[in-house]
């Protein structure tokens, strides 16, 4: 962030964005994601047809993720979301995380939602409901387990979803204006 004050911008990947994302996902390698991975996530943003957006601070991109259908048309699979690693820790991650689920549940019938992360960010996933179905030791890499949690929706999850999104909406414009 040059001049200090967020200016989180919310939008649809386009294949310009395609440098930005791949520095958002190499400045997590190897720490949150294998090495290995670069090629298939690449070619995941490369396919236009995945849902897939970047959160950017002004023109540099800060985050990305999307999500993406595998088996049955009601479970969404959220696919690749990063955030810069300078930006750990400062909420921006639940803003990507709750702006994707509303976008989903706004534009699908969803019941379910699956992930496949690390041990380093379940506990972030377990905040919005997920619970871990496997565990595979090592699944991504050496020392990087591979987690694959589920959340079912729940007539309240909606509502909670909103509450979610509004807090963290007013974080990241407090965060604009530069304000404690």
């Amino acid at each position: 962030m040059a001049s200090g004050l967020l200016k989180a911008t919310f939008r649809s990947y386009s294949p310009n964005n395609r440098n930005g994302c791949r520095a958002v996902f190499d400045g997590n390698s190897p720490a949150f994601l294998a090495a290995s991975e670069r090629e298939e996530f690449l070619e995941f943003i490369d396919d236009t047809s995945n849902a897939y957006w970047v959160l950017e601070d002004g023109c540099q991109i800060i985050g990305c993720g999307g999500y993406g259908f595998r088996d049955r048309g009601d479970t969404a699979d959220l696919c690749w979301g990063i955030m810069a690693s300078d930006q750990h820790g400062k909420r921006l991650g639940e803003y990507l995380m709750t702006a994707r689920l509303i976008e989903v549940l706004n534009n699908h019938e969803i019941q379910a939602f699956r992930v496949a992360t690390s041990q380093h960010t379940e506990a972030f996933f377990e905040k919005y409901g997920f619970t871990t179905e496997k565990r595979i030791q090592n699944g991504f890499a050496e020392g990087l387990d591979r987690i694959e949690m589920k959340f079912a929706r729940t007539s309240e999850y909606r509502k909670d979803l909103h509450r979610k999104w509004k807090s963290v909406r007013r974080l990241v414009d407090t965060i604009s204006r530069g304000l404690p």
